[in-house]
């Protein structure tokens, strides 16, 4: 393990991502090594290799806890509205979720999805009727 210390939220994202890449090999790893034929013995010595693994997930959760913290109190702004990270985060999820409950609903005729700016200058995805000529 490397004592690296990510400076911004998006080199701790890629961290996560090798942490957790890692994460998978040394679980990977460990399952190949805990039952083995005493003539063949495995690669990897299974204590070990668990515990490679459990000092990565406590670094992978360490981390992990700093971007959440980072996320909440750092400040952007989208259309000309501030908000956190956190919630800029939470909107994209709900805007996803609108997204795939829209693609899901059953229309008779032809039908298409069009983003609509409203008044307050947001915009929202409705669907629409397609002119049949």
């Amino acid at each position: 393990m490397t004592n690296f210390q990510p400076k911004t939220i998006s080199q701790g994202l890629r961290r996560v991502k090798l942490l957790k890449g890692q994460m998978a090999e040394f679980g990977s790893r460990a399952a190949a090594c805990v039952s083995y034929e005493e003539s063949q013995k495995p690669v990897w010595v299974f204590g070990e290799t668990r515990e490679k693994l459990r000092t990565t997930r406590e670094l992978l959760v360490t981390l992990e806890a700093a971007i959440a913290r980072a996320n909440a109190s750092a400040i952007v702004e989208i259309d000309e509205k501030r908000m956190t990270i956190a919630e800029a985060v939470r909107r994209l999820q709900e805007t996803k979720a609108e997204i795939a409950w829209l693609q899901g609903l059953r229309l008779s005729g032809p039908m298409e999805f069009v983003k609509q700016e409203t008044l307050s200058g947001s915009s929202k995805i409705s669907p629409v009727q397609r002119d049949r000529s």
